[in-house]
């Protein structure tokens, strides 16, 4: 199974209203090509699919730890879309390539923040943009 398959089969297996939709929109979006950062973590293409799979599989795995278990649909949810808006929104992706004054792609930093996207910070944007589909609990928008 790919990458973008088991993250799509997730989502679905939470059953919630609106999921087909909102994956479309995360296909249409550019979400599975996107980097997670500028310059950090995971600042290469397909970087934001593979960190959301990480923190689910971090997240299970803490979930008893915690004290306070969360359902595996909030878990998977509230993991896997808690960076959502750095996709990006309306048509325009949150991170581009950064060319230096040369027309040379910076090693340091390979994308930037797209000046053309409205600023919204991203733990925002993800609430919004997955709020267009599906519904969230309370604790879901809060975390």
């Amino acid at each position: 199974m790919s990458t973008i398959e088991r993250f799509n089969e997730e989502l679905m297996t939470t059953g919630r209203h609106g999921m087909q939709d909102l994956i479309e929109c995360m296909s249409d979006g550019g979400f599975y090509e996107a980097p997670c950062s500028g310059a950090h973590h995971l600042a290469e293409e397909g970087g934001l699919l593979i960190h959301s799979l990480n923190v689910l599989d971090a997240a299970r795995a803490l979930n008893s730890v915690w004290g306070h278990e969360v359902t595996d649909d909030s878990l998977t949810i509230i993991a896997l879309l808690h960076d959502l808006g750095k996709m990006g929104d309306h048509g325009k992706p949150n991170y581009v390539e950064n060319y230096l004054t040369g027309g040379k792609r910076s090693e340091k930093k390979p994308f930037t923040t797209n000046s053309e996207l409205v600023y919204i910070p991203h733990e925002v944007r993800s609430v919004m943009i997955a709020e267009r589909y599906i519904h969230l609990t309370e604790e879901e928008e809060r975390a």
